[in-house]
This record gives structure tokens, sequence and C-alpha cells, in this order.
């Protein structure tokens, strides 16, 4: 039972990360802000909410996006 989840989570694993790097080969620079658009157009489903939010935190962690700094934020600090 152990083993079933964990290659469940392995394949969800998998799944993310496949979609983010199609997202930014596809995309570019625009792949975040689709992979958030994605998740808020979704139905009512909490589970595809939330794979596109994770897709969204790996596409923020390849690019090097701080994820919740806003623009002016991110200006004032460099």
């Amino acid at each position: 039972m152990v083993l079933g989840w964990w290659r469940r989570r392995q394949a969800y694993a998998a799944a993310v990360e496949d979609q983010a790097a199609e997202l930014i080969a596809q995309h570019g620079d625009h792949a975040y802000r689709l992979a958030r658009d994605a998740g808020r157009l979704t139905s009512a489903d909490d589970l595809q909410v939330h794979f596109w939010a994770k897709v969204a935190q790996e596409i923020a962690r390849r690019q090097g996006h701080e994820i919740g700094a806003d623009t002016a934020t991110r200006y004032l600090e460099r």
C-alpha cells in the first residue's frame, strides 16, 4: 500500500515537471503566467487547481522567480 502511494507521488511529480518543461519550452517567460491562468480557469476540481499551482511553482523555481514578490519589490531589492 505504501509502495503504491510512493509510485503515484513520483508519477505526479514527474507530470508536474514535464508540464513545466513543456510550458517553458513553448512559451518562455510567459509560462508562469499561463500556468497560473490555467489554475484559475479550471473547474472547481481541487486536484487540477493543485496540479497547476505545483506547475507554476516549478516554473518559478526553474526561472528564478520569487513567488509573491511584485515587480516593485523585485526592483527595490536589486
